[in-house]
């Protein structure tokens, strides 16, 4: 939120980057791509950044893998 980067990504390993979920109340498309792009920008691995953005949600909700290749054809 309002913390310089680097110390974002310390504290979100800190707490363990498989207990930080990614979520916004923004329309889709707008503010919630705007968040989603900060999290791409932070130097996390690709696997945290995986967790974070969707890996996460996907486990606590129990939901199943998408297939999201067909999506906008």
């Amino acid at each position: 939120a309002c913390m310089p980067m680097t110390q974002a990504v310390r504290v979100f390993r800190k707490i363990g980057t498989d207990r930080i979920m990614y979520g916004s109340d923004g329309r889709p498309g707008g503010d919630a791509l705007y968040g989603a792009r900060q999290i791409m920008a932070l130097d996390f691995t690709d696997d945290e950044k995986e967790a974070i953005l969707s890996k996460n949600a996907k486990r606590f909700f129990d939901l199943p893998d998408f297939d999201w290749s067909s999506v906008g054809r």
